[in-house]
């Protein structure tokens, strides 16, 4: 019964994984940044839900890493999407850019391709 269930287990995992690497995903860099006349006072409420709403995007794999910058604890975030348009629409629904408290600068990256040159014919 326990060679089964590990066949089992093998075979969810490989389809898991086909079906992981199959998708290309697009990484998108987003970077907040503070609304003007913005007073943090009295946002304890909102911020916990801001936290909840990360972790649960974090917890679905879009959001794949996340930062505070200092001394401004801007955030700066890793997302895979699949496209630049839907990354914006999780953004736009961020607590904190729902009720005005932050705005986002959202580039879509891509892999450095620089060593490419270390290996190029030269001449």
């Amino acid at each position: 019964m326990i060679f089964f269930s590990s066949i089992l287990a093998i075979n969810q995992l490989a389809a898991y994984l086909l079906n992981h690497i199959s998708e290309k995903k697009m990484r998108i860099l987003a970077m907040s940044y503070d609304n003007p006349n913005i007073c943090w006072d009295g946002k304890e409420d909102v911020l916990r839900k801001e936290a909840e709403f990360v972790w649960r995007l974090n917890q679905r794999d879009i959001i794949r890493d996340i930062w505070f910058t200092e001394p401004n604890k801007d955030a700066v975030l890793i997302l895979e999407c699949d496209s630049l348009n839907q990354a914006k629409e999780i953004i736009n629904e961020f607590p904190l850019v729902k009720d005005g408290l932050i705005s986002f600068n959202i580039l879509q990256i891509i892999p450095y391709d620089g060593f490419e040159r270390l290996f190029a014919k030269l001449g």
